[in-house]
């Protein structure tokens, strides 16, 4: 068992789980400076990630939200070899918009297209663990945040 993955033991429900997490998203501050450097390494990491994504599909920044589910996410990429971004909400403390932008394809690419995870707070629990094994140590709080947080 990998270190940086999530499990839910027990009886703990995953649905628990997730308002744990996202009481405590909620809670933290916009930005603190103490992880900074976490934000850095997943930047970096999403950087090499997106270039090896481009060079299997084309990525497209659109508004709007150009799927309305994973199943349409996945068959869609799939057909036309195109994976559309949203850049609606694209604000973000530490990462620019054109980063964040990137980790969104990088994250559905390899954590909804590749590996298969739906968009329900299980599958985006699954999706942290598949993306984390891509992702360095030191930069897993940050995708935490983005990935489990955001959910």
């Amino acid at each position: 068992m990998r270190r940086n993955s999530i499990r839910i033991q027990g009886g703990t429900s995953t649905r628990r789980y997730a308002r744990l997490v996202a009481d405590a998203y909620v809670e933290a501050p916009d930005f603190d400076p103490r992880v900074v450097s976490a934000f850095e390494s997943l930047i970096r990491s999403v950087e090499r990630l997106f270039r090896q994504v481009t060079r299997k599909l084309k990525v497209v920044f659109v508004s709007g939200q150009p799927y309305a589910s994973d199943k349409e996410l996945v068959e869609g990429v799939r057909r036309t070899g195109t994976l559309y971004i949203s850049t609606d909400y694209n604000e973000h403390p530490i990462f620019s918009a054109d980063q964040n932008l990137k980790f969104r394809a990088v994250h559905d690419w390899f954590a909804h297209v590749i590996v298969g995870r739906d968009f329900s707070q299980r599958g985006e629990l699954a999706a942290y663990n598949a993306q984390a094994k891509l992702t360095p140590k030191n930069a897993l709080p940050a995708l935490f945040s983005e990935v489990v947080g955001q959910a």
